[in-house]
């Protein structure tokens, strides 16, 4: 009787929980205006929505081109944004490599990474644009992590690329480049 009663009440739970999933899947992605009250400001809206959450500290990205994002250093608008960016894009990515610019004025970091295999450094065709030191970067099952960095300070899915600077990050998707893996 106790067994039976357990049972059904486990099985209508875990209804709930698909019917909600599937809820979850329908509901619509969101538009280019922060909503809710964490969602403090759009610091980029060209090929894509940056809403920079300063509560939870998450850059959250949402992508509609292979627009490669950039920023002048003065603007006001750019803050300084730690934690993680979930990327999210609506087409197909070009490449199977990332691309992640450091630095003062930013220095170019050209990599092939392999994801789901063990801890390896994204740099196998590295090179740089400027002459300032190049922070390490890691990939880990596809999160990024900054030499001297105890967390990761941005997560990649594959075929991305990050723009990274002393007092912002920014995301968008790989160009095609013509890189060859060694």
């Amino acid at each position: 009787m106790f067994f039976n009663t357990f049972l059904r009440g486990s099985l209508f739970s875990l209804l709930l929980i698909i019917l909600q999933a599937c809820n979850d899947l329908r509901s619509p992605r969101p538009n280019s205006e922060p909503t809710g009250d964490t969602a403090t400001r759009i610091i980029h809206n060209e090929g894509g929505t940056i809403l920079v959450d300063s509560l939870h500290k998450n850059l959250r990205v949402y992508l509609k081109h292979h627009t490669k994002l950039s920023y002048p250093r003065n603007n006001p608008d750019v803050q300084h944004v730690s934690g993680e960016a979930y990327i999210e894009k609506d087409s197909t990515p070009a490449s199977n490599g990332i691309t992640v610019v450091f630095g003062e004025t930013a220095a170019l970091l050209t990599g092939y990474c392999y994801f789901n295999i063990s801890p390896l450094t994204c740099l196998k065709h590295a090179h740089s644009t400027t002459q300032n030191k190049v922070d390490l970067i890691t990939i880990f099952r596809g999160y990024a992590w900054v030499k001297n960095h105890k967390r990761p300070a941005f997560y990649l899915r594959e075929n991305e690329q990050a723009l990274v600077y002393p007092d912002t990050i920014i995301i968008s998707s790989i160009r095609k480049d013509n890189h060859e893996k060694n």
